[in-house]
């Protein structure tokens, strides 16, 4: 018996009654029991008819498989013949009676064999039937119709002697082109008489009569209807019938789909509000599962399974609309904007309202239901239900084709190599029960890199946000803990922001903690922060989170929002935090790993606003910058790329800066001015350090030539 897989393909029809969905099993029986029962003296022609891709080849099948059971003596011999194996090659004729005299026995029909044959050779050579030649040798054969009649009474006889039944079957009619069909009916009808011998072909009527009607004087069905005798109609398999097959086939397609990803419920709307109109044969079965098939199983784990099979069904049945959706993330993934205005909404619907014009009547109506399950913009365009941007987090866990990070999974048929898959994203979450096991995968996302520069760090980090509400609240502290401990080894410049509203590791680290201690109490974020600051090494990862806290209470120009018990700590246990983040800086700075420490250009200012005293910075700045090496790193955390656009460009234009006027604060820039010169081509002095040498050098001399370097740059 065929595997599961490949019982309902182009090519693979069904074979066996027990394989049966549709309800196609009783009639076979029952033809199979007609041709057993009848007598044709004369040979009879049968039809079994329906349209193409509704299973008639699994019918023949069964009907195969029901004669077969009679006993030997009630038996017929089954010939099988399929023209379209033969089509454009030979003569159709000769092949068909071929295969009739190949299917005889060897001993008990050797006299009836050899006759056939030479029936063949006769029968091939008359006008009117295949294999048609001019010269002599037809003229000759044309001169002896009394030579084949009697070897068609013989034959008859000898037929009528064995009383044993022939019946022929001739499937995929309906494949050949028009002039192979109309020599098929030629040949039958030339030969369809013999005495206990049965035809049962199986055809598109709708096909079979366009094609006869192009050659024939008479009407296509009148020329059909001299020829068959009993045409019999394929059963219309009912809708129960087909939705049974259709499930039956995608759970061997689904083995291995996590169940949180099945949402009966979900599927059950989805099916019925589109992909139930979309199929209305067991052809449409089996083309919708042979797609499923080819791509589902490099995407499990990996998209929502219920959300692929409606877009490979679109794919199959509507493949303009498909492209359509392809081409148009931007307007079918993520939420609904925010303060979105009437003529942006409208506009949007009239766009949608464009697309499904494309469509028959008939599919769009099931295509816009369809789409509107799928794609929550498409249905608040048509007065849906709005759903903001909260609902991204729930869609990004649940692989939905409607979440903009999901989406071109989906027409890409693959995951790439820089993306973090969905089963990378559950191995990464199994480490948050043990803060060291966590802290040490992140640091191993920072090393590895993707082709536009930024590292696979970024990517992980934005995919968290999505999993905070889902986080054990026991674990909650040992995953804060583990960003304060690590955090300045996330902070990497490959990640800095290169747009205007991109944001860099340190934002992504500081709302990651701010999400998962939001889940407590005022009380135990206090005790959680507290823990993290003083266990943890971090120390630009404190003071920005620290800072943010003092924002919150109307700090470093904050706007003051909430009341005091409201907020994420009170300003008793925000004044302590400071002092412990006060205390990591100073330890930092008399060990000497403070000039080491990522955005140190941030800290420096927070620094000088908790200790209340400028001097003790500018002491450290001076005493650290004593040597070379230490002077280079403090230009360096200065550099800034500074983009603009101006109105008719698309790109922004970078620049990169040095001003010497940053660092005035800490440092009076003609101190070490000569110094810094000096660094530019110093071989000892990292390549990326002599380059904020030498800005920092340029922009100097500007300022002391009286040109402000920020009207040049």
């Amino acid at each position: 018996m065929p595997d599961s897989n490949e019982l309902l393909s182009s090519d693979s029809p069904l074979i066996h009654p027990n394989q049966d969905e549709l309800e196609y099993s009783a009639f076979a029986q029952y033809v199979a029991k007609a041709v057993v029962t009848m007598v044709p003296s004369n040979g009879l022609v049968m039809s079994l008819n329906g349209s193409w891709g509704y299973g008639k080849t699994t019918a023949l099948n069964f009907i195969i498989h029901y004669l077969q059971q009679y006993d030997p003596a009630q038996k017929p011999i089954i010939v099988k013949f399929n023209p379209w194996w033969f089509s454009d090659r030979e003569d159709l004729t000769r092949l068909l009676i071929s295969q009739i005299n190949t299917s005889l026995g060897k001993k008990e029909y050797k006299e009836i064999k050899k006759k056939i044959a030479d029936f063949a050779e006769l029968i091939s050579k008359i006008p009117g039937i295949p294999g048609l030649e001019a010269g002599s040798f037809l003229a000759d054969r044309l001169r002896k119709q009394s030579e084949i009649s009697s070897l068609k009474i013989a034959i008859g006889n000898l037929l009528l002697a064995k009383n044993k039944k022939i019946i022929v079957i001739i499937d995929d009619i309906d494949r050949l082109s028009a002039d192979e069909i109309r020599e098929l009916f030629r040949t039958i009808k030339a030969v369809a008489d013999f005495p206990n011998t049965i035809y049962l072909l199986a055809f598109d009527n709708k096909v079979v009569i366009n094609a006869l009607e192009k050659d024939f004087t008479a009407s296509g069905s009148d020329y059909l209807e001299k020829i068959v005798q009993v045409p019999f109609s394929l059963p219309i398999p009912d809708k129960i019938s087909l939705q049974r097959l259709l499930f039956s086939k995608l759970d061997h397609i689904l083995v291995g789909t996590p169940s949180e990803l099945f949402d009966k419920a979900y599927w059950t709307n989805v099916y019925y509000d589109g992909i139930d109109d979309l199929i209305s044969s067991p052809r449409d079965v089996t083309r919708l599962f042979n797609a499923l098939r080819t791509t589902y199983p490099a995407l499990v784990g990996e998209v929502n399974p219920v959300d692929l099979i409606a877009i490979e069904a679109i794919r199959v049945f509507l493949p303009q609309f498909y492209e359509i959706i392809r081409e148009h993330s931007e307007l079918l993934s993520g939420s609904s904007p925010i303060g979105q205005n009437a003529q942006v909404k409208t506009e949007r619907k009239s766009t949608f309202e464009r697309w499904l014009d494309l469509v028959t009547e008939k599919d769009r109506n099931a295509l816009k239901k369809l789409m509107s399950r799928l794609f929550p913009l498409f249905s608040q365009a048509f007065g849906g239900t709005t759903y903001s941007g909260e609902f991204l987090k729930t869609w990004e866990k649940q692989l939905r084709v409607c979440s903009p990070g999901h989406f071109p999974i989906y027409f890409r048929f693959s995951i790439s190599s820089e993306e973090i898959s969905n089963a990378e994203m559950k191995t990464f979450l199994a480490t948050s029960s043990d803060p060291n096991a966590f802290g040490e995968a992140l640091i191993e996302f920072s090393k590895k890199h993707r082709r536009d520069g930024s590292s696979r760090l970024r990517m992980i980090l934005e995919k968290l946000e999505a999993y905070t509400q889902d986080i054990p609240l026991e674990q909650i502290p040992g995953i804060v803990g583990s960003f304060f401990d690590v955090g300045d080894n996330l902070l990497i410049k490959e990640d800095e922001p290169k747009e205007f509203f991109s944001m860099g590791n340190d934002m992504r680290v500081a709302r990651l903690i701010y999400q998962l201690i939001s889940r407590v109490t005022q009380d135990q974020r206090f005790a959680i922060l507290k823990e993290a600051i003083e266990s943890g090494r971090g120390v630009s990862v404190t003071e920005d989170y620290v800072a943010i806290l003092g924002q919150e209470h109307g700090k470093f120009g904050g706007e003051i929002q909430h009341l005091e018990a409201d907020r994420e700590v009170n300003s008793g246990q925000l004044q302590e935090l400071e002092a412990l983040a006060l205390k990591k800086i100073r330890d930092a700075a008399e060990n000497g790993k403070l000039i080491d420490v990522p955005i140190l250009r941030g800290i420096l200012p927070q620094w000088n606003d908790w200790s209340g005293n400028d001097t003790e910075v500018r002491e450290w700045v001076s005493k650290v910058t004593v040597t070379d090496e230490n002077l280079a790193k403090f230009i360096y955390c200065f550099e800034n790329v500074q983009r603009s656009q101006t109105i008719g460009e698309y790109a922004l234009r970078e620049k990169y800066r040095v001003d010497p006027e940053w660092v005035q604060k800490y440092i009076n820039p003609d101190d070490i001015y000569l110094r810094v010169k000096t660094l530019i081509g110093n071989i000892n002095i990292p390549e990326n350090y002599q380059k904020a040498a030498s800005q920092f050098v340029k922009e100097y001399e500007m300022r002391k030539q009286g040109i402000d370097p920020n009207q040049r740059f």
